[in-house]
């Protein structure tokens, strides 16, 4: 999930910093859960302002995307992209099996 997430405008455009918490859980056959270590690359987005001609569910072309390291517990990343951007995300497309994946994006 993205916990935090903070834009300011530097001299090569903005900064972008992000606080992500990974979590992962096992299952027995029996439904019962147990939390294990996460050590996973994932993807990390930082995406512009939604254009009218998006739909409901769908993401922009995203300012940067990249496989990043998403341990166990807290992590920050920080990016400098040349547009504003409207916000952040840790495996936004959902290609893992996630419960509440409305928690991996962000709006800054």
């Amino acid at each position: 999930s993205v916990t935090k997430a903070e834009v300011k405008e530097v001299d090569a455009g903005f900064e972008v910093t992000m606080v992500v918490k990974g979590r992962k859980l096992s299952a027995d056959g029996e439904g019962r859960e147990t939390e294990v270590p996460m050590d996973s690359y994932l993807d990390v987005a930082v995406f512009p302002e939604e254009t009218e001609e998006l739909g409901d569910d769908d993401l922009p072309e995203p300012l940067i995307l990249e496989k990043r390291l998403i341990r166990s517990g807290e992590q920050t990343f920080t990016f400098v992209v040349d547009e504003r951007p409207a916000k952040v995300g840790v495996d936004p497309y959902i290609k893992m099996i996630d419960r509440n994946p409305d928690d991996n994006l962000r709006s800054i």
